[in-house]
């Protein structure tokens, strides 16, 4: 307790020398923070990223000639052995309605069992609605959903050929939204069949619609993809997330590379200032440590006292650094919409707690050892009864 006491009266008396010193490692850290969002965010360092992002795997085929030979001109794009998946986009706005009598319009897409995988959703049944996280206060897993559209019966009802159908579902499950890039915001994921027979408008499969959606799972083949759909159909306007930025991997490796190179250097810039700052403090208390050995204090609890300052000075660098950091991310996503910075907080934390008391911790344990060898107490207790 009475070492406490001590290390709090020596705390409480020097914190405001070490202050340039924390706002250096403040600084370092909110760098940090910042070089590693954007890794994160952009090279498939961890989820949710540019590299796992479900959306970059699509690409988006134009028919500008005939639109009733989208289906053959699909069929004929998923032979090429890169190609995962491929289907004709027949995506339309719907209402759908829950028996509480809550609805949410929704721009409903069909999708191929085999690409759930990919957006990590997963359902055995044949028939399926997966739904937008956002949503899940209307509507709740299993609950039974339904929504209206006119579909071609192929004989006449009330005199018409057409009929209106409630497609009724159980809510298989949701998904985390991302931005797509060939899709619209806010779709609703069912089951190819279903799809199919609301988009068979006119009969005898004569479905309109001048876009095809391909599924490539190695994002690294986009490149090879377009060129033997090229080869194919070369008046096919092809588009997709990674045309304009070059080869990803490449990408990434540049990103990772160049914000390698500025952490380092920063991180030695800090290393070099803090050491500084703590030597020129130690030089300056020299009396103190001879005080407290007059006084009969052991070295190990000199060495106690000024290390345990030093560890509270990287923790108020944590909690500075963790403040401006989470004001800076969450104005970054209310006035820019970049949320994604905010999603890998927690790491961000980690480290910076981690860092900020090594740093400090490790050269106050140097430089405390080292002032302490040097310590002439002969000629310190002379200085002090001066």
């Amino acid at each position: 307790m009475r070492k406490f006491k001590v290390v709090k009266v020596f705390v409480l008396n020097n914190i405001s020398k070490t202050i340039p010193s924390i706002l250096t490692l403040t600084t370092f850290l909110i760098i940090l923070n910042i070089l590693l969002g954007i890794l994160f965010s952009t090279t498939g360092v961890l989820e949710k990223s540019i590299t796992d992002n479900f959306s970059v795997h699509f690409m988006e085929i134009l028919n500008n000639e005939d639109f009733t030979y989208s289906p053959q001109m699909s069929l004929d794009i998923e032979k090429i052995e890169q190609v995962d998946e491929s289907f004709v986009d027949y995506a339309h706005p719907v209402q759908i309605e829950s028996e509480s009598g809550l609805y949410e319009l929704v721009t409903i897409i069909g999708m191929p069992k085999s690409v759930l995988s990919a957006l990590k959703l997963n359902t055995d049944e044949e028939k399926f609605l997966f739904l937008p996280d956002k949503l899940k206060d209307s509507f709740k897993l299993g609950e039974e959903v339904y929504f209206e559209e006119t579909v071609y019966t192929g004989k006449l009802v009330n005199g018409s050929l057409y009929d209106i159908v409630d497609f009724k579902y159980n809510v298989t499950g949701f998904f985390e939204e991302l931005k797509w890039d060939v899709f619209p915001e806010n779709i609703a994921i069912i089951d190819e069949e279903t799809f199919l027979q609301i988009a068979d408008v006119g009969g005898e499969a004569e479905m309109r619609s001048g876009r095809i959606i391909v599924y490539v799972s190695d994002v690294s083949e986009m490149k090879t993809v377009e060129n033997k759909i090229k080869e194919i159909y070369p008046m096919a306007d092809i588009r997709y997330t990674l045309k304009h930025t070059g080869s990803l991997p490449e990408f990434s490796k540049i990103l990772i590379a160049v914000s390698s190179v500025i952490l380092v250097v920063l991180f030695v810039f800090c290393i070099f200032n803090i050491n500084g700052n703590v030597k020129q403090i130690l030089n300056q208390r020299q009396r103190d440590i001879g005080l407290l050995s007059l006084f009969g204090v052991e070295s190990k609890t000199i060495f106690t006292i000024f290390v345990s300052e030093y560890f509270f000075s990287g923790l108020f660098a944590f909690i500075l650094t963790g403040g401006i950091t989470t004001l800076l991310f969450f104005i970054l996503k209310e006035m820019f919409n970049l949320g994604q910075f905010l999603e890998f907080m927690w790491i961000y934390i980690v480290i910076d707690f981690v860092v900020s008391i090594l740093i400090f911790v490790f050269i106050s344990t140097l430089q405390v050892n080292l002032s302490l060898k040097r310590l002439n107490k002969s000629k310190i207790f002379k200085d002090i009864l001066k």
